[in-house]
C-alpha cells in the first residue's frame, strides 16, 4: 500500500464528489489517503485507439501491430479496454497533461482533433 497526502482543491478539479474528512492531517484542504493496489501487474501499450460519443469514451490499448503468420494481414491486438464518461476523460487528460508537465500548452499549440469518422489503424 501507498500513503499519500491529497490536496482536496485538486480533488475537486478531478472528481465531482470531493472527499471531506474532518480528521484530516496536514491542514485545511488536505486528506490522508491510502491507495491499495490489488494487482500490481502492468501492461505495456505503444498504441491506443480512442472512440468517443456524447455518453462515453473508450480507450483500447495495444502493445503494437503484429503480422498474421498465416497471411500478410497486420493485426492490432487490443489487450485492455478502458471506458469512461466524457467528464472523467477530461479530468484524466488534465491529470495526464499536468503529470507530463504540459499544462502551459495553449489551445493554439495543441494538435487538431482527429476526424469524427471513427477509429483507424496506423499505416505500416
Amino acid at each position: 500500500m501507498c500513503e499519500l497526502t491529497l490536496d482536496t482543491s485538486l480533488t475537486r478539479a478531478y472528481h465531482p464528489t470531493t472527499m471531506e474528512d474532518g480528521n484530516s492531517k496536514g491542514g485545511a484542504g488536505q486528506v490522508q489517503l491510502r491507495v491499495k493496489y490489488d494487482d500490481l501487474s502492468a501492461k505495456y501499450a505503444s498504441q491506443v485507439i480512442i472512440n468517443a460519443s456524447a455518453e462515453e469514451v473508450f480507450l483500447d490499448f495495444s502493445s503494437g501491430v503484429l503480422r498474421d503468420p498465416n497471411g500478410q494481414e497486420a493485426v492490432l491486438s487490443v489487450h485492455t479496454r478502458i471506458a469512461m464518461s466524457p467528464s472523467a476523460a477530461r479530468r484524466f487528460l488534465q491529470a495526464l497533461e499536468q503529470s507530463l508537465g504540459r499544462t502551459t500548452v495553449t489551445a493554439s499549440a495543441r494538435p487538431s482533433a482527429p476526424p469524427q469518422s471513427g477509429a483507424s489503424l496506423p499505416r505500416l
